[in-house]
């Protein structure tokens, strides 16, 4: 194969072999190709800065003297400078006239310093072209936009604003979309300008506000609420006594009773309980009647309120959208003076930008008395109108008819005989149960347990209400039996004390009993709950995972206070309190909302084709089955009108929870993420003040940061959809028409079990310690647990969130394959098949991910960077999203001929996986082990032990910041606003001054603004190895929303990017932190320098990925053998770092020795980083000492 080129030599230089794959042994000197100067081997004079290592830094813009830039820095981005002038004249441009040489060129210059290698890359001048002309309309038109543009140009040099000024001169020079290039021209401005809006949260405050309107109208504090239903209570009052007539009220109650005569008539039950059902049916539609008029008086009260509310609050959008509006103009208009741009501030234009922005309020004004429906508007009051309307349809279908009557009496006949000979006997098989217990279980299962009333109920094909009393059931029996019947009965029992008229008094609502624990109680709901299993045909899937998903909600109070784990849950609530999390939340459920859509989509899919395979509707079974397919193809445009509508969706979620104690608590006590709320578990009294200030804290950091409001939307969106398509598939009813129809009794323990699962799994909350299997319980009780432990607790917080990860992940993967031929079987088990759909979006899922990557490589982009236009954002932190993005490269590397995946690529899965979260969370408690050890261990020597230190301190900072972590949002303004957000770097502190600028990374900015820079706050500048100057988050304001956009890139961090390796490794770490920062700056242009040449030369881009990692790993070590060589013998301020870092690097025999002589000879205290040229002279000259002595 020929391989003799030109780019063979530029490898040569470097010491590498292409050709081999090795490096290359000779111990010649190393010709750097890319500055043309040798780079010796030995050690320059350490005072000779004449030397070539000067001339090295000269090229690279650097004087190594004053440690500063040169002001004739070399171009390093190959970013052609600006050479034209842009024409003087007011002529309107057209987009065609940027390609002009004069134009171009102060695009190419403005697009390259805002965005780095991004703003050029392969981009043609068209290209380039539409790119500049794109930035500046969200400039323009975006809040966020014009804030990190406004931030940019505040910190950029006098070159970059100069260059800034003429692009926006330019850019104002050129016509409107409508006049300026032609249609397609004026369709592409237009959808600019709409996308940029669209993705201004600003322009959605008319809903933040709308909401926080009807909650304010209907009561933000306790006393206001019970004002609203005062004032409601009496609008309903006045509707009652306007619309209640007694011929109306009579009308109603005769066509009840009629239609519950007719229902009596078909069912042939006799008197006396015929009588009495429909002096009940007469009385309860006397009172519905009532009911209804007042209901509908107070609805139409609260309506208006709410309505008269929101309207004002979108008046009063219209103000805050107009202010924004100003504000943003206010903004545009001072870094266009501050570039030169625009000599003076125009208020005309800030008018019309007051104006504009009041648009979309008056807008949403017109449209709001057509707002999107889903159905449950109104729904809470429905529910109560219609349960009491179908109690009478209940209470018939309960009832017994002749033969029925007959059976049953023989059933409790028996059971009561069968009773009597057990007590006669001795032979009592619940020995602390009361006897009532014990025989309504063998009345209503008998002693055969098949047997019973329940095979009565069973027969008649009756679904027994949530909340049905055993009072209810015996009362329905009792009235329908004859007097001698209920004798005959009473006399076996009556040995016992009890009669069967005591059993109609036990009241044993489910409802009631979730948390009594008294052994009659929980007996009593043991018997319901199995009778109801019985008749509704047997156990289901979903009722265990009801029982398992609300089981430890019912746990015990502890007794003790246990004020540490309290401590711990409080820290880890105020850690999640903050609006960047909520946003990131919403990502994530958004993420698994749209994957379970898509999901079901296949599902309706799998069902259409086995429905016709079955015979269509043409048979049972294929009839059925194309039912189902039509519920999930039905439920795709009703979840988004469930989206669409919050407000009554919420009403639906909140009502049913009323219904449902166990899943209210545990869907209440807990956020996403599965993060603990509920503060009683711990035992403390509530009277305590202190508790009662730290739950208000907490709490109110919570609502205020959008973490509840999310949480609880995030919710009731997933279980109102996920009940609705339930209730559609088992009972063929949706959910409005159970809610309004008041049937609660569809809403069974099968389908409140299944949509609790899917809810819980929405927000990552699901308790897999529980019903999993013994395998999967031990190892997520095993994370929990040490999740919830005191103190290791701070090492893993998120105990159940990284359950969640690891299930989902395998949820959405592999883990639904085994349920393939689900489909085929006669009667498919629904939750199979949509377990099998999940599986295949989430593998589907992978596969658009690899090939998603592979548009990422060709950019450069590293593990978890997307690109947005020409901006790049880091989504590491947007499970599951992040997990696609890592397991895409590592499937790419897997799949690439002759290539083994990366390290970095695998570590990086495994950490999305939590697995690797585990790991480096673990090296805490490796750190706090070697620092016992080096305390204990007398050779070791003060700057090992000082760093461990350090790092534990350092530890306990960030663990002490947690409880400041609502505050961030305010702190990150504060540091946009007063341009005092500089990156820190903590391994520069000394002593306490590491724990409080760990502790107040949160609200550092804030304390700087009140009180100025400090060492204990403020700290010192970070320094990086790829990039110099100070680094800042280039927009605070998306940082905020849990968005992090990267800044422009420089040529050494792409090289890091494209090659996998984390950015962080290029930067030096020793145990001397000055030295490092030091190196850091020294090196910056250095490594940006080498990474350009090499991103440009055609023959490096051939290269496989493994050979382009071993050349940059030569580049890289030669350039830290030199700069090891420079910053120990150039005369630099961080020449004594270098001194010191030397010294730490001395064997520990020798260490120790000097260490203890300048300690008790010369009265020296402290470590190797403190020590001064002389200290540091006369340790070496002992360590010379000490090593000839023990060789002598």
């Amino acid at each position: 194969m020929e391989t003799n080129n030109a780019g063979l030599d530029f490898f040569k230089q470097l010491g590498y072999n292409i050709s081999t794959g090795e490096e290359e042994q000779e111990d010649t000197p190393v010709t750097d190709p890319i500055v043309e100067v040798e780079m010796p081997r030995a050690i320059p004079s350490a005072r000779d800065t004449s030397s070539p290592n000067s001339d090295f830094f000269k090229q690279l813009g650097y004087n190594i003297s004053t440690g500063e830039e040169d002001a004739n820095t070399v171009d390093r981005t190959d970013v052609r400078p600006y050479e034209g002038v842009v024409n003087s004249n007011t002529e309107k441009l057209r987009k065609d006239d940027l390609l002009r040489p004069e134009n171009i060129n102060v695009v190419r210059t403005y697009m390259g310093q805002k965005y780095g290698t991004e703003g050029l890359r392969d981009k043609s001048d068209e290209e380039l072209v539409e790119s500049f002309v794109d930035t500046m309309r969200w400039f323009n038109v975006n809040t966020f936009n014009t804030a990190g543009e406004a931030r940019r140009i505040k910190n950029a040099d006098e070159e970059e604003r100069s260059a800034a000024g003429q692009a926006f001169e330019l850019y104002d020079r050129l016509g409107n979309v409508f006049v300026n290039d032609g249609v397609m021209g004026a369709i592409d401005g237009v959808k600019d300008y709409i996308f940029a809006a669209a993705f201004d949260p600003i322009n959605y405050i008319g809903l933040l506000t709308g909401g926080l309107a009807k909650a304010t109208a209907l009561g933000a504090t306790t006393a206001g609420k019970e004002a609203v239903k005062a004032l409601a209570r009496e609008a309903g009052e006045a509707a009652l006594k306007k619309g209640l007539t007694k011929e109306a009220q009579q009308a109603a109650v005769d066509e009840a009773v009629k239609n519950a005569s007719a229902m009596l008539t078909k069912r042939a039950i006799r008197e006396p309980a015929r009588k009495k059902l429909l002096e009940q049916a007469a009385k309860r539609e006397k009172e519905l009647f009532e009911y209804t008029l007042k209901r509908r008086g107070e609805q139409e009260f609260t309506d208006k309120l709410v309505f008269d509310a929101v309207k004002g609050s979108v008046k009063s959008t219209v103000a805050l959208d107009a202010a924004a509006s100003v504000l943003n103009d206010i903004a545009i208009q001072n870094t266009l003076i501050e570039v030169g741009a625009q000599e003076e501030f125009s208020l005309i234009q800030t008018g019309f930008s007051s104006l504009l922005g009041g648009i979309g309020g008056a807008i949403q004004l017109a449209g709001m008395k057509l707002p999107i429906r889903s159905g449950l508007e109104g729904v809470a009051a429905d529910v109560d109108i219609g349960k009491m309307r179908s109690a009478t349809t209940r209470d018939i279908s309960l009832a017994l008819d002749k033969t029925e009557t007959k059976q049953a009496t023989a059933a409790v006949l028996k059971a009561a005989k069968t009773w009597k000979e057990k007590v006669k006997r001795g032979k009592a098989i619940y020995e602390d149960a009361p006897t009532s217990v014990n025989l309504l279980e063998d009345i209503m299962f008998g002693e055969d347990k098949k047997s019973g009333l329940v095979a009565i109920y069973r027969d008649k094909g009756v679904q027994l209400p949530q909340d049905m009393k055993v009072t209810d059931l015996m009362t329905n029996l009792v009235q329908y039996m004859a007097p001698k019947e209920l004798d005959a009965i009473n006399k076996e029992i009556s040995s016992l004390g009890i009669s069967l008229g005591d059993t109609t008094q036990i009241a044993t609502n489910l409802r009631d009993l979730v948390a009594v624990e008294v052994s009659k109680g929980a007996q009593m709901l043991n018997v319901m709950s199995q009778v109801r299993k019985t008749i509704d045909g047997g156990v289901y899937r979903g009722e265990q995972m009801l029982a398992d998903e609300t089981k430890e909600v019912m746990e015990e109070i502890s007794d003790t206070p246990k004020y540490l784990s309290y401590t711990q849950g409080l820290w880890r609530r105020m850690l999640v309190s903050s609006p960047a999390t909520s946003a990131i939340n919403v990502a994530g459920f958004a993420q698994f909302f749209g994957g379970t859509t898509i999901a079901e989509i296949l599902t309706s899919s799998q069902l259409l084709v086995a429905g016709v395979a079955r015979g269509g509707m043409a048979t049972k079974e294929g009839a059925e089955t194309l039912r189902k397919a039509a519920v999930y193809r039905d439920m795709i445009g009703q979840k988004l009108r469930y989206l669409a509508d919050p407000y009554s969706t919420k009403e639906a979620y909140m009502r049913i929870l009323e219904e449902h104690d166990g899943v209210r608590k545990t869907l209440y006590e807990s956020l996403t993420g599965g993060v603990g709320i509920n503060s009683k578990v711990y035992g403390i009294n509530e009277e305590n003040k202190l508790f009662q200030n730290l739950e208000s804290l907490a709490n109110g950091s919570a609502i205020v940061a959008g973490v509840r409001v999310q949480d609880t939307w995030s919710k009731s969106l997933m279980f109102i959809s996920e009940m609705d398509k339930r209730l559609r598939l088992k009972h063929g009813a949706s959910i409005e028409e159970v809610l309004r129809g008041g049937k609660l009794e569809l809403i069974d323990d099968d389908v409140l079990g299944k949509t609790l699962d899917i809810t819980q799994k929405s927000v990552f909350s699901k308790n897999y310690t529980e019903g999993q299997g013994e395998f999967v319980e031990k190892m997520a009780k095993l994370v929990e647990g040490v999740s919830n432990t005191p103190l290791l607790g701070t090492i893993l917080p998120f105990g159940r969130f990284m359950n969640n990860v690891v299930a989902t992940s395998w949820q959405w993967s592999f883990g639904g394959l085994g349920y393939a031929s689900a489909i085929m079987k006669k009667n498919p088990d629904i939750d199979s098949v949509e377990a099998f759909s999940r599986s295949l979006v989430g593998l589907s899922f992978l596969t658009l991910a690899s090939q998603y990557d592979k548009e990422r490589q060709k950019d450069n982009l590293g593990v978890y960077d997307i690109k947005v236009g020409d901006n790049i954002v880091n989504a590491q932190n947007t499970f599951p999203m992040s997990i696609f993005l890592a397991a895409g490269r590592l499937i790419n590397q897997t799949l690439d001929e002759g290539q083994s995946p990366k390290a970095e690529v695998i570590k990086a899965t495994l950490e999305q996986l939590a697995v690797g979260q585990v790991a480096s969370d673990i090296e805490f408690g490796n750190d706090i082990t070697a620092l016992f050890s080096a305390l204990l261990d007398d050779t070791n020597d003060l700057s090992k032990i000082e760093a461990l230190i350090h790092s534990g301190s350092t530890k306990v900072g960030n663990i002490a910041a947690g409880f400041t972590r609502p505050v961030d949002a305010v702190n990150k303004l504060v540091g946009f606003m007063a341009n005092n957000d500089v990156a820190k770097d903590v391994r520069q502190a000394r002593g306490g001054a590491v724990i409080t600028q760990s502790a107040t990374k949160y609200v550092d900015n804030i304390i700087e603004l009140l009180l100025g820079e400090s060492e204990t706050i403020t700290g010192t500048a970070l320094r990086v190895a790829t990039r110099e100057g100070d680094l800042r988050d280039p927009n605070p304001l998306l940082s905020v929303l849990g968005i992090k956009v990267r800044e422009g890139r420089t040529v050494g961090e792409e090289i890091y990017d494209k090659l996998d390796i984390p950015r962080y490794k290029a930067n030096k770490r020793s145990q001397v932190a000055a030295y490092d920062r030091a190196w850091n700056e020294y090196v910056a242009p250095m490594v940006n320098d080498y990474a350009g040449k090499l991103l440009s030369d055609p023959e490096y881009l051939k290269l496989p990925p493994d050979k382009q990692d071993a050349v940059w790993a030569v580049q890289i070590r030669n350039i830290r053998t030199y700069m090891k060589d420079f910053l120990e013998n150039a005369d630099t301020p961080a020449h004594i770092e270098g001194v010191r870092l030397k010294a730490t690097a001395v064997p520990t025999v020798h260490k120790k020795a000097a260490l203890k002589y300048l300690t008790e000879e010369e009265g020296f205290n402290g470590s190797i980083r403190d020590m001064t040229y002389p200290e540091l002279q006369a340790f070496f000259t002992y360590v010379d000492f000490h090593k000839s002595s023990l060789d002598w």
